[in-house]
């Protein structure tokens, strides 16, 4: 563009420099013309006013007025008629008659004409000046004139002098006047580079073209606006962002080739992603059911079905269904939810439901049957009906202890993490617990060893909840405790919690029931004799207490030396 601004900038001084030189010469050629005719007519009006023509001699007269002017000045006379009488340069028998000549003809009618045309007896351009004498002839004076080519091959040098010296300046002025006209047009196909490019930091500065700043105003106000609109759906994209990696659920967004076009952090926890994000479906899983569905949800079917991950540790529920916005209409949601934890809680209820049948049918059947006996033979002696009696209010204080444990468990389940804003003095609460009668009357001369913190520990808690937790643990070292063993109780605290351990030097637990000693009616002998007495339901208890609180239980234990559980709570 610089080049064309150029170009066309010399183009025009060179034509200008021509239309003036050819303006001037005909400027030239019309004040010589002018000036020639006032010259001549003042001249011959001076001749004819002090001399008279000769009749007698027309000859003699012309040549002495031709005389007195001087060469190249020609004169003519010419009768009105036209016939030419005399002339200074050429013999006036060998000339035509000049009737029709034009300043003839003005100078017969008006007194005096002139013109201008070529002279075919002369070879060159001539100005004619006619003027009427007092005795009715017409005396004509002729001057060579230059003509309007003439005077521009005059004028040459200086034309050329003139275009070079233009040429110079327009080099000079064009390339600044291109610069000058290109300048903000380059800065405004600068600013468009930068906001195709997101870079919105540079506003176009108005210019001096006033034609031009509309145009910067409106490119200035449209990086505002896409700056601004970039920015919300940025926000927006943000927004929806920490919203889809914060949520549980996994979800995958597949287009119509299933490229993956967005997949949030829990997708890429249950896949295991990590570094090297998949770009496909297929390289994410081979898993047939899900490829099928995703096939499906091609034909606008939605889908659900249970998937396994984590070497089957994990359980998820997906929803496989195509998108029906119009944005993304060929696009495919894959949507995971973890329901380990709800399929965990389902096999946990089914196996205490289970349980729970099997140890209520025990003394159920034996009181069932002690009853029958005692009713089908009523009169047997009063030592085996006291016998039978002794048994059946055994086998009910069992079921009772079992369904008052079932209870408390539901109970602890239902009410969650409860908050109870009554403080418990725990070192005053276990000195008292160890005159409970269960604890008391331990048939194995089991001694207890209370070492409690010398100064007093408060906890926020429920007292039934504490004397259940404490008696449960004290009772489960009682039960599996050698005779004439030991249980040691101990509270300490530090600036961050409280502890609570209680160690016996019993039969401790193997390890390959360490997991499960918290289950519902788990145990750890698995004869499930009636040696030990108990519902199974002891340590489920003290978890769910612990947990209530917010407190943590730990157990250790070695077999055949004893076990240790140390409860803590946040202070």
């Amino acid at each position: 563009m610089k080049k064309r601004i150029f170009v066309r900038t010399i183009l025009i001084s060179l034509i200008s420099i021509l239309t003036f030189a050819i303006c001037s010469s005909f400027i030239l050629y019309n004040s010589d013309k002018k000036r020639q005719t006032e010259k001549l007519a003042l001249f011959l009006q001076t001749v004819l006013s002090n001399s008279v023509i000769d009749s007698d001699n027309y000859q003699s007269s012309v040549n002495q007025i031709q005389s007195i002017y001087g060469d190249p000045l020609r004169i003519t006379l010419i009768n009105s008629e036209g016939t030419v009488l005399a002339d200074t340069q050429v013999d006036s028998a060998n000339l035509e008659n000049h009737a029709n000549r034009e300043e003839i003809v003005h100078a017969l009618l008006f007194g005096e004409g002139s013109s201008v045309r070529y002279s075919s007896t002369l070879g060159e351009n001539e100005l004619y000046y006619a003027t009427q004498t007092k005795d009715g002839l017409i005396l004509r004076a002729m001057l060579p004139i230059s003509t309007i080519w003439s005077n521009f091959f005059h004028l040459m040098p200086y034309i050329l002098l003139s275009a070079l010296i233009a040429l110079l300046i327009s080099v000079f002025t064009s390339k600044k006047m291109a610069s000058g006209a290109l300048h903000p047009l380059t800065e405004i196909a600068d600013g468009l580079t930068k906001i195709g490019q997101e870079d919105f930091s540079k506003k176009i500065p108005y210019s001096e073209f006033d034609e031009l700043n509309p145009l910067i105003k409106s490119v200035n106000q449209l990086s505002i606006k896409i700056d601004s609109s970039l920015n919300e759906i940025k926000q927006e994209k943000d927004k929806l962002n920490y919203i889809l990696n914060n949520i549980s659920q996994g979800v995958i967004l597949l287009d119509e080739e299933y490229h993956i076009v967005h997949c949030n952090k829990a997708a890429d926890n249950i896949f295991g992603i990590g570094e090297g994000t998949p770009t496909t479906l297929f390289d994410l899983t081979r898993n047939t059911n899900l490829i099928k569905a995703v096939e499906k949800a091609q034909q606008y079917e939605t889908t659900r079905f249970e998937l396994n991950a984590d070497n089957d540790q994990k359980v998820f529920s997906v929803a496989v269904m195509p998108n029906h916005s119009l944005l993304y209409e060929k696009n495919i949601f894959i949507i995971l939810t973890d329901i380990t934890q709800s399929k965990y809680n389902e096999n946990m209820r089914k196996e205490f439901f289970s349980n729970a049948s099997h140890e209520l049918r025990t003394p159920i059947t034996s009181i069932m049957g002690f009853a029958e006996l005692m009713s089908s033979h009523p009169n047997q002696s009063l030592d085996d009906m006291k016998q039978y009696a002794d048994v059946i209010y055994k086998e009910s204080e069992k079921l009772s202890a079992l369904l008052e444990d079932i209870l408390k468990i539901s109970s602890l389940e239902e009410s969650g993490k409860t908050t109870i804003s009554k403080p418990l003095d725990i070192n005053k609460e276990l000195r008292e617990l160890m005159n409970f009668p269960s604890i008391q009357m331990n048939e194995k001369n089991i001694c207890i060893h209370l070492n409690l913190h010398q100064e007093p520990l408060t906890l926020i808690m429920d007292e039934s909840d504490f004397t259940s937790m404490i008696i449960n643990l004290t009772e489960n070292a009682l039960k599996y405790g050698k005779p004439d063993g030991n249980i040691w109780i101990e509270t300490n605290t530090d600036r961050r919690k409280i502890t609570i351990s209680i160690k016996d030097d019993g039969i401790g637990i193997h390890k390959a029931d360490m997991d499960r000693i918290f289950e519902r009616f788990y145990r750890a002998d698995k004869s499930r004799n009636n040696k030990i007495k108990g519902t199974g339901l002891g340590l489920a208890i003290v978890k769910h207490i612990v947990l209530k609180y917010n407190g943590e239980i730990e157990v250790d234990s070695e077999y055949g030396k004893g076990t240790t559980f140390t409860i803590s709570f946040s202070r």
